[in-house]
C-alpha cells in the first residue's frame, strides 16, 4: 500500500487533483482486470475501495511466467480475436509474446509524436533508424537503406566514408528525426568529432532499447545539442517514460502507472484491455516519485533508473549484488575521463575476477590505475584488471553488451 500523499514531495504547491484522476483510472482498469479477464477473476479475490486515502491495488504481483504460461487466461473476454501480437527481445529474460490492438497501440504511438514535437520534431520529417546491425562486411555494400518514403536505416558502419554519406544525407532532407541505440548514436557523435565533420541538423534525437549513460549523454550533447528525448519502455507496454528538455524521466501516466516493489518497477497500464497489464514485473531497477518538474509537467517521475535486475555482480557463491553500483563508478570516472576513454564494458569470470573493457583513444597508464583503484574501494574482495579493446562486444540486435557475468 501506498499513501498517495507520500508521493509527493511538496505538499503546499503540487495540486492533488491530477493524482486522483490517475488513481481513479487505474482502479477502473483494475476492476475492468477483475471482471473480464480469467487470469485476474481467478488471482483477485478482494474489491478495490475507492474511498480509502492510500492508494490501494490488491493485486498479485504479475511476471513474466504469467503471462508465458498463461497468455489466453490473460486475454479479456470481449474481443479474444481482435489482437495482434508482438515477441519481445529477452534483454530481461527469455523472450515472450504480448497481445495488442491497433486502438491500444495508436494511442501509444500519439503519445510518443506528442514528446517528440516538444522536441521540434514534424510529422514530415524523414526518420532515421540507427540501429547496432551488425558491420557491412566490404565499402560496396548500402549505408542507407530506404523503408519507406520517409523512413530510412543507416548501416553499423563507422568509416570516415560512411560519417561523410551519413552527415550528407542528412542534410540534404528537409527535417530529420534520427532514432537509435544510445550506443550507437554515441558512436556516431565521437566519430563526427573524430574526423572533425561539422554535426548535420536534426530536429530530435530519439533514444530507445538501452539504458543511456551520462557520458554517453553528454557527448550527443555536445554534438547534436540538447534536442535529446530519452524514451523508456518496453515492447509489453510503450512508452513508459519519456524524458522532459531538463532531463526528468517524466511517467506516460496518460498510459501507465508505476509503482516500486523494493526498487524493482511495477507497471500498471491504464489502456491495454484486451490485454490487461495490472502490476507488471517489468525487470527494470528504480524509483518513483510524484512531482512537479521545471518544464511545468506535474506527473510521476522514475529516479534512479538502473537497468535490468538481473544483472549481478557475484561476490562469493551465494552473495551477489546489482553491478548498479560498479556501473555508477565507472561511468562517473569516464564521463570525467572522455577525452581519453571512449566506451566501457564489465565482464565478471567464473573464478568472480572482473575485467574492464576500455576503448580508449590513447593509452594514459595512471588513468588505468586509478580506474582500478576506484573499483577496488567499491569490491576489495574482488579481483580487477583491465583490458583495452578495439570494440565493445554487440548482442544478435545489436545492442551494446554493457555487463557480462560468467556465473550462473
Amino acid at each position: 500500500m501506498n499513501k498517495f500523499y507520500e508521493l509527493i514531495d511538496d505538499k503546499e504547491s503540487i495540486e492533488l487533483k491530477e493524482f486522483s484522476l490517475l488513481r481513479e483510472r487505474v482502479y477502473r482498469m483494475c476492476e475492468y482486470a477483475k471482471k473480464n479477464v480469467p487470469w485476474y477473476s481467478k488471482n483477485v479475490d478482494k474489491i478495490i475501495d475507492m474511498n480509502k486515502d492510500y492508494f490501494d491495488i490488491p493485486f498479485p504481483i504479475l511476471n513474466k511466467d504469467d503471462i508465458r504460461n498463461h497468455f489466453h487466461e490473460l486475454l479479456s473476454c470481449l474481443n479474444k480475436n481482435a489482437y495482434f501480437i508482438q515477441a519481445t527481445t529477452g534483454s530481461t529474460g527469455s523472450p515472450l509474446k504480448i497481445a495488442w490492438t491497433h486502438k491500444e497501440y495508436n494511442k501509444c504511438t500519439m503519445e510518443v509524436w506528442k514528446w517528440r514535437k516538444y522536441f521540434d520534431a514534424n510529422l514530415s520529417d524523414t526518420i532515421i533508424y540507427f540501429w547496432g546491425l551488425p558491420n557491412i562486411q566490404s565499402p560496396e555494400e548500402i549505408k542507407i537503406k530506404r523503408i519507406t518514403n520517409n523512413t530510412y536505416e543507416f548501416t553499423c558502419e563507422f568509416s570516415f566514408d560512411a560519417i561523410r554519406e551519413y552527415i550528407q544525407f542528412i542534410n540534404s532532407q528537409k527535417g530529420v528525426l534520427l532514432h537509435g541505440y544510445p550506443s550507437i548514436i554515441y558512436t556516431f557523435a565521437e566519430k563526427i568529432k573524430q574526423f572533425n565533420f561539422s554535426a548535420p541538423k536534426v530536429n530530435c534525437i530519439e533514444l530507445n532499447g538501452e539504458m543511456l549513460m551520462d557520458h554517453e549523454y553528454e557527448v550527443i550533447k555536445e554534438v547534436f545539442g540538447p534536442s535529446i528525448l530519452n524514451n523508456y519502455g518496453a515492447r509489453e507496454m510503450w512508452p513508459i517514460s519519456l524524458t522532459c528538455k531538463y532531463g526528468t524521466n517524466h511517467v506516460c501516466n496518460d498510459l501507465v502507472f508505476v509503482e516500486e516493489d523494493n526498487s524493482e518497477l511495477l507497471i500498471t497500464s491504464i489502456i491495454k484491455e484486451q490485454q490487461p497489464l495490472v502490476r507488471y514485473r517489468v525487470g527494470d531497477l528504480g524509483n518513483v516519485c510524484w512531482g512537479k518538474c521545471q518544464c511545468g509537467r506535474t506527473s510521476q517521475i522514475i529516479t534512479n533508473l538502473a537497468g535490468r535486475k538481473n544483472d549481478y555482480i557475484y561476490l562469493a557463491e551465494n552473495e551477489k549484488e546489482h553491478w548498479g553500483k560498479l556501473n555508477n563508478t565507472i561511468s562517473r570516472f569516464v564521463l570525467e575521463n572522455c577525452d581519453v576513454i571512449s566506451e566501457f564494458a564489465v565482464h565478471q569470470k567464473k573464478d568472480f575476477s572482473i575485467e574492464i573493457l576500455l576503448v580508449v583513444k590513447q593509452r594514459v597508464e595512471n588513468i588505468q590505475m586509478k580506474l582500478l583503484s576506484l573499483c577496488k574501494a567499491v569490491y576489495s574482495e574482488l579481483n580487477f584488471s583491465i583490458k583495452i579493446v578495439d570494440r565493445i562486444e554487440q548482442n544478435d540486435r545489436g545492442k551494446r553488451c554493457y555487463f557480462k557475468s560468467d556465473i550462473n
